[in-house]
């Protein structure tokens, strides 16, 4: 009965009621191989009431993409989450820069220095602002060629001028932790909350980002050479691999086949 309608419906053009007839007609066939892996254990019909299962939960036995693209992104998300709570390399310099701004900070607080003093012992400012200044001392010298391609270098630093600026700032407004007022001191603690809390929100951001980008290269097995995360989570991405591979198979197959349609 199922048959005469679905080819009926296709016959019509009415492809929405022929794959409502198609999904109906599949889980009867389902429940059929339930019944028969009930009276009997087979390898081949448990295989098969296995992938009807599959089919019928990611993609409505491929009558619905949107379904596997849906579950696609459920897997995504648990494995971006999975990785963020494991050690990432991308992650190492935003986090080597949070930890040395605690570091700076317990050494302004504990020895009595400018906050300049005890953080660029730590983050020491590269050396792209002297390269300019020598570069501008010597414009008539220099060709022009050098200066065009040094530009780049100076963008780049630019934050890092931002930063020093600032930094000058809090220690004109500051001092050193063991002159100041109590008054004083309560303001200062603020703006040290505020640098500390954006830095961790930022790294929280990126550690973020790194999970997600990673748990989408695994899952559409694009390859990534040596593979950023250590311990248990290496071996996820196998997993997370493996489910990737899967459901973008059954997307694509449900695709062409509802495009044939």
């Amino acid at each position: 009965v199922y048959a005469l309608l679905y080819s009926s419906y296709k016959t019509q053009g009415n492809r929405l009621d022929a794959n409502y007839c198609y999904v109906e007609w599949k889980n009867i066939e389902t429940a059929f191989l339930r019944k028969k892996l009930n009276q009997k254990n087979d390898f081949s019909l448990y295989f098969s009431w296995l992938m009807n299962t599959f089919l019928e939960m990611f993609c409505d036995y491929g009558t619905n993409p949107i379904k596997a693209m849906v579950w696609s992104g459920y897997v995504i998300l648990f494995f971006s989450l999975v990785y963020f709570f494991f050690p990432n390399t991308n992650n190492l310099p935003d986090e080597y820069n949070y930890y040395n701004r605690i570091q700076a900070f317990t050494k302004y607080f504990v020895e009595n220095k400018k906050l300049s003093e005890c953080i660029f012992t730590h983050e020491t400012p590269k050396t792209a602002f002297a390269l300019q200044r020598q570069i501008r001392r010597n414009r008539d010298i220099i060709p022009r060629f050098i200066r065009f391609f040094a530009l780049p270098a100076y963008q780049m630093r630019r934050w890092e001028y931002l930063k020093v600026k600032f930094i000058r700032k809090v220690d004109t407004y500051a001092g050193r932790w063991n002159e100041i007022s109590e008054r004083k001191k309560k303001f200062v603690k603020l703006i040290y909350i505020g640098v500390l809390l954006s830095s961790f929100l930022y790294m929280g951001f990126i550690k973020t980002l790194n999970a997600l980008m990673l748990s989408i290269n695994v899952f559409s097995t694009l390859g990534f050479g040596n593979i950023p995360v250590e311990g248990v989570a290496k071996y996820l991405t196998v997993i997370e691999g493996f489910i990737g591979w899967f459901l973008l198979s059954i997307f694509s197959v449900a695709l062409i086949s509802q495009i044939i349609q």
